[in-house]
């Protein structure tokens, strides 16, 4: 339980309100100045698309989104991934995560963190899922180890307007990434966190 909370807490994107509205002046009480984002997060989806003993998969919670959380895509929701979204069921892992990828394009995920996972099937499988992707791949801690630049893989943060609200979005992939995915297929990337610098 241990080992998946800090997990969760190094592939939670981090989010923050570049401007809310353009008069700042105005009473907190006014409603014209209370803006509405729904933010639908997942993570360590592992390629479990498919509903199974142990989960529910992709349609049901998608079907949840719109039941319950009224979710319809020219609205208020951000959806994201807090990143290994692929290696699990044999559907996922077989196709090294492009079925998983057409699932969450078909869902709208609008983000995704960069975790170890991603780097299963080395770091031109994850270029192949990049390019498939409808979403960008986030990460603001992975560098190339010849420059000390951001990798070509990553985009550190994005910025998306919702519901009139520009939300800015970074990506931090955890730093056991190193020894977490097989080393070999990493070995010309550092991670690093970001606080240290």
């Amino acid at each position: 339980m241990k080992f998946r909370l800090f997990v969760l807490i190094n592939f939670i994107p981090i989010f923050f309100f570049l401007s809310c509205n353009k008069d700042i002046s105005r009473s907190s009480n006014d409603k014209e100045t209370i803006r509405r984002i729904v933010i639908l997060y997942t993570n360590d989806e592992h390629g479990w698309m498919e509903e199974s003993e142990t989960t529910d998969g992709a349609a049901k919670l998608m079907g949840i989104w719109r039941n319950v959380e009224k979710y319809t895509e020219d609205s208020l929701f951000l959806i994201l991934s807090g990143g290994d979204m692929w290696t699990g069921p044999a559907i996922s892992t077989w196709f090294k995560g492009q079925s998983m990828a057409e699932v969450m394009n078909a869902m709208n995920y609008r983000a995704a963190a960069i975790g170890n996972h991603e780097f299963d099937f080395k770091i031109e499988g994850l270029k192949e899922r990049i390019v498939q992707s409808n979403f960008p791949f986030l990460s603001a801690n992975i560098r190339e180890k010849e420059t000390g630049e951001i990798a070509d893989i990553a985009i550190p943060y994005i910025i998306k307007e919702i519901n009139g609200v520009k939300v800015g979005i970074i990506g931090l992939t955890t730093v056991s990434t190193c020894y977490s995915a097989f080393p070999d297929y990493v070995k010309i990337l550092i991670l690093f966190l970001m606080m240290r610098h």
